[in-house]
């Protein structure tokens, strides 16, 4: 099966436009990195966050948005490589992100100049799976740290310049969806 496609290996399952599955060797294939693919659970994800959080305590929020970030550029790359244009791109990573099993994303309407984005843009995620898993621990300020890491990450690879994400409200506070707000890091 070496040197294959997604695309083109008919021994595939079709999971969806972004995944499928090859039976011949038992794995799960992201065709927009064109490599092996997981899925995991919420068990998985919260034992991981709190195990690096009873490792690392606070400096795990830092290393989350960290690994998010470094993720985020090359999904923010690839994404601008498979679209014509940044509205695209944007669509393009939305419904990505919703057949990843992340959640349903919605981006505000933006304007851009010179490639550049000239206001603020806020990213609603409703039903995030990365809040669901944290929703078992009591605190009182948003806790998704490595989405906001990836969405600043994507806001780079596209626009090839560094970006701020924060999360300003979060299910695991309560809040009916998280939403994120999106700024060039010169502004």
């Amino acid at each position: 099966m070496s040197g294959t496609t997604p695309d083109h290996d008919e021994s595939l399952k079709y999971l969806n436009e972004y995944f499928d599955f090859n039976p011949v060797e038992n794995r799960t294939e992201d065709k927009v990195f064109g490599n092996k693919a997981i899925f995991t659970n919420e068990l998985l994800w919260s034992t991981l966050q709190k195990s690096m959080y009873d490792v690392l305590g606070g400096l795990s929020f830092v290393v989350m948005f960290q690994l998010g970030q470094k993720y985020g550029i090359a999904l923010g790359d690839r994404a601008r490589e498979k679209s014509t244009d940044v509205q695209q791109a944007v669509r393009f990573l939305e419904k990505y992100g919703l057949l990843a099993g992340w959640g349903k994303f919605h981006t505000t309407p933006f304007t851009l100049s010179g490639g550049r984005l000239q206001s603020r843009v806020t990213i609603t995620v409703e039903d995030n799976f990365f809040a669901r898993t944290s929703r078992r621990i009591e605190v009182e300020t948003p806790q998704c740290f490595l989405l906001s890491g990836i969405l600043s990450g994507i806001a780079q690879g596209l626009f090839g310049e560094p970006h701020t994400c924060y999360e300003t409200k979060c299910m695991v506070i309560g809040d009916p969806c998280c939403e994120f707000k999106l700024i060039t890091d010169s502004d």
